[in-house]
């Protein structure tokens, strides 16, 4: 079985996350700082339309606040607009080239993309402007365990650990680190680890179970574990379709495609829930309903099982 662990991004961001859309008109601040801070209150408050809106006229008011393009960058990043939330992070740079913060987020997004040299030159500026943030470390970790470089991330993991201990972030994402050498009990005693600090951490919990199913075969801590990821967070996609992975190995097929079933619900773009789900159709005999779902995955990218099954004339 795949292994599938959370990459751990923490993006920083100067008084809340942000995500939605609005107009400023009606806003009646007439300092950018003030509107600054109405936009933090109200991210603070869950009111995204309403954050975004005064931050919008923070830049209105004054078109060379730096801080104000970072936190509508990540507004945008929120939102899946990375190119949008690069430009804006391009110009808080610009206004502001000692703004580590903006580096840092406009990493996070690169690395999103997958243009991980280039997230780590922007980590390196962000470190060299603040070397005591322990997010800057976890990031970078992060985008190195990506290359490949393993080790390299480990160290970045260590150096967040030693300016804030209680990280269950770095934690995580040296137990990733560990799992990518094959070091499954360092991974877990890492996730120990997290799960010690921040007992509500579903990433720690549901990494955890990954490396008791396909590192130790141990699959009934890997469902206990991933059940804790799911009740604390009921809408993580990749759990429900992992446990259903698991249970397809145990041959508790009718468990399994209820986890793909509602894997699907969540994230109806999730390639490979449809792929299973359909591979349990086929073992039901329910040809139609196998053909159909293994398209789908086709056409979401995962084309194994229909290409094959074409080949052998089973699905048109």
């Amino acid at each position: 079985m795949a292994l599938f662990i959370q990459i751990i991004v923490k993006i920083v961001l100067m008084g809340g996350i942000l995500a939605g859309c609005a107009a400023t008109e009606g806003i009646k601040e007439t300092d950018p700082l003030s509107a600054l801070n109405q936009g933090i209150a109200y991210a603070e408050k869950g009111q995204h339309e309403r954050s975004l809106a005064y931050f919008d006229k923070a830049i209105e008011l004054d078109p060379n606040y730096a801080e104000a393009y970072l936190n509508r960058g990540i507004a945008h990043e929120r939102q899946g607009q990375v190119d949008k939330a690069v430009a804006d992070y391009n110009k808080a740079i610009e206004l502001n080239p000692n703004l580590a913060m903006a580096y840092n987020n406009r990493a996070v997004v690169l690395g999103y993309k997958g243009q991980y040299d280039e997230a780590i030159a922007d980590l390196i500026k962000a470190i060299k402007i603040n070397p005591d943030m322990p997010e800057f470390y976890n990031n970078r970790a992060i985008v190195l365990r990506k290359k490949g470089l393993a080790d390299k991330a480990i160290a970045d993991c260590n150096k967040a650990l030693e300016l804030n201990p209680n990280s269950a972030e770095a934690y995580i994402n040296r137990g990733n680190a560990y799992v990518s050498k094959k070091q499954y009990d360092k991974g877990i005693a890492d996730f120990d680890k997290a799960i010690e600090i921040d007992p509500m951490s579903a990433d720690a919990y549901f990494n955890r179970g990954i490396i008791y199913a396909s590192g130790k075969r141990d699959y009934d801590k890997a469902i206990s574990d991933i059940s804790k990821a799911i009740e604390i967070n009921p809408h993580l996609a990749k759990a429900y379709y992992s446990r259903g992975l698991i249970y397809d190995a145990k041959g508790n097929y009718q468990k399994a495609v209820i986890d793909y079933n509602q894997a699907i619900e969540i994230n109806p773009k999730l390639a490979n829930a449809y792929a299973k789900r359909g591979v349990f159709y086929g073992r039901q005999g329910q040809t139609r309903k196998f053909c159909l779902d293994i398209k789908k995955a086709c056409d979401l990218g995962s084309c194994k099982y229909y290409d094959v099954a074409k080949d052998v004339g089973a699905c048109e």
